[in-house]
């Protein structure tokens, strides 16, 4: 059993590129064969015969051979018509991608802040006293207020231990927020909130950061309390007849007493930091 010829019908050349990107052809090729005993494998396997899977359209590399299809060509049983198709998988399409709740642009909500503080000094640094030069008993208490940011946005998970972590801290280091450049203990996180909701059909948590800036979260206070330091031994502090002071008295910044009139203060930092840039604040 041999084949004798393999040659292909050009006016059976039909297909083209569809709408969608995807391309379908159809190839003819006559076969001439010895013998009625040829089966279809072997015309298959012919070399001149394009393989299943493997190979390209003529004009069209992007399209491969999916169907070979020999069919006896009428009533002539040495003479087989061979039917080729190819196709290519269609573009892939820009589909439409989900907006992820956490994928979306953050609210961001400016305001200020009140918060009540001790008058230790006034506007222009000096100690806050009455004209006898005593400070005042209660002291001086004022509002100040400084400008906060809300943060409001989509996340995929809330723990409360992380939240733990950054409340009621200051950051670390040299940052930006929300366009704000911010210098190290200047950005105050008070709240850390989350809400599990569900968005468009996915669920995530509703997280909220309230932060407060200030030039920096130190205060200096007064140097002053009931034991000040004589050489290596700590002293109660005595009033005017020899008894214990009931009134602070007044040190001088190294644990002794003050002049009188001297005021010292103590530069203390009130909150812990951390490093806020795993936050991924905007």
């Amino acid at each position: 059993m041999a084949i004798l010829s393999v040659n292909e019908h050009h006016a059976g050349r039909r297909g083209g590129v569809k709408s969608d990107g995807s391309a379908e052809y159809a190839r003819q090729f006559l076969v001439i064969t010895d013998t009625v005993n040829t089966s279809p494998d072997t015309i298959r396997a012919h070399t001149s015969i394009p393989d299943e899977g493997v190979s390209p359209y003529p004009t069209n590399s992007k399209a491969t051979c999916i169907e070979v299809s020999p069919v006896p060509y009428g009533d002539q049983r040495k003479i087989w018509m061979v039917e080729v198709k190819y196709a290519s998988t269609p573009k892939r399409q820009a589909s439409p991608t989900p907006d992820r709740p956490w994928n979306r642009k953050p609210v961001l909500d400016w305001g200020s802040h009140p918060v009540t503080e001790i008058l230790y000094k006034d506007k222009d640094g000096d100690a806050s006293e009455n004209s006898a030069g005593d400070r005042f008993d209660p002291p001086l208490s004022y509002e100040k207020h400084f400008p906060t940011l809300t943060i409001t946005r989509y996340e995929r998970r809330f723990e409360i231990s992380r939240a733990l972590e950054y409340i009621d801290h200051v950051n670390l280091t040299a940052m930006i927020i929300a366009g704000l450049p911010v210098s190290a203990d200047q950005a105050l996180l008070t709240e850390y909130n989350g809400r599990s909701v569900e968005v468009d059909g996915k669920d995530c948590w509703e997280v909220t950061y309230s932060i407060l800036f200030s030039d920096d979260w130190k205060r200096d206070v007064i140097d002053q309390g009931f034991y000040y330091l004589s050489g290596s031994y700590r002293m109660r502090a005595l009033d005017g007849q020899g008894n214990d002071s009931v009134e602070p008295v007044l040190l001088d910044g190294e644990g002794g007493l003050a002049g009188a009139g001297g005021h010292y203060y103590r530069t203390v930092r009130i909150y812990p930091r951390v490093d806020f840039r795993p936050l991924g604040l905007p």
